[in-house]
């Protein structure tokens, strides 16, 4: 099964081609609109927030059965729960955004994580998105910082997949998955998988290089790959770049049909 968490920056149906070219059976998409996602064609098609043009969507495809959860709250706007039935799995689609002044970011994530554990506590679980925080900031939000909800989600047996990877530490990640400005210079680690122990063996993250995706969002997309049984043979990716798997390449092998992989239009 693969998964992709991408914060597209707005304009997604200008730039799902990309996205689509990468097969992915699960799109968990940062800032698209609520008409995008309705219009994206996906059997099962998720959107919540506040703003309709600026919100958090899932898109499941086949050959999967998804359900949304029944522990969904809208008082958490950009948290998203929502079942695979037929692998057994919770995903909880995260994009820590701004509730109020004193509810924001990893703070709200921190919220988000207490009501929605139960529901991360049962079976395999993930917890996959844009969290917009990282350990370099800890001392801004005191008792609620981005290493306590490491640890939080540590406590729910639930590990981050590029930490596991790589055996970097929180803050110290040397690839960026958002960049200020659109500016080379200017990389932040911001979006993580967070997956079940028992998963970790079964699990492999890639993040590409910026060059491309830099001219459609500030952010690059996490693509999980999740090694569950025969359907998923096939999906594993082609060449390693610092323990990671070159996205463009990936896209080359399975990118089929009218649309260049730049996202541009025909070829």
């Amino acid at each position: 099964m693969r998964m992709i968490s991408w914060n597209c920056n707005m304009a997604y149906a200008t730039k799902q081609e990309a996205i689509l070219a990468l097969h992915p059976d699960v799109v968990l998409l940062q800032e698209c609109s609520e008409k995008h996602v309705k219009e994206s064609g996906a059997p099962f098609a998720q959107w919540v927030g506040k703003n309709p043009h600026k919100g958090l969507g899932v898109l499941g495809f086949g050959p999967h059965a998804y359900a949304l959860s029944s522990a969904y709250t809208p008082a958490y706007p950009w948290f998203l729960p929502f079942r695979v039935e037929d692998e057994h799995l919770n995903v909880l689609a995260v994009w820590a955004h701004v509730k109020e002044k004193q509810e924001r970011y990893v703070r709200i994530t921190h919220q988000a994580i207490d009501y929605y554990r139960a529901f991360l506590e049962e079976g395999l679980s993930l917890a996959i998105g844009d969290f917009n925080s990282n350990t370099i900031w800890d001392m801004a939000h005191t008792g609620y910082s981005h290493s306590a909800l490491v640890e939080k989600l540590e406590q729910l047996q639930m590990r981050s997949v590029y930490h596991v990877q790589t055996q970097e530490q929180q803050g110290r990640e040397t690839l960026s998955t958002f960049y200020l400005y659109r500016h080379p210079d200017k990389g932040y680690h911001l979006d993580y998988a967070f997956v079940s122990q028992s998963l970790l063996g079964k699990t492999e993250l890639t993040i590409p290089e910026p060059s491309t995706w830099l001219q459609r969002s500030d952010h690059l997309p996490l693509l999980l790959d999740i090694h569950l049984g025969p359907r998923d043979a096939g999906k594993e990716g082609t060449g390693l770049r610092g323990g990671f798997h070159d996205l463009e390449d990936e896209q080359a092998k399975h990118a089929t049909g009218p649309f260049s992989l730049d996202g541009s239009g025909a070829n």
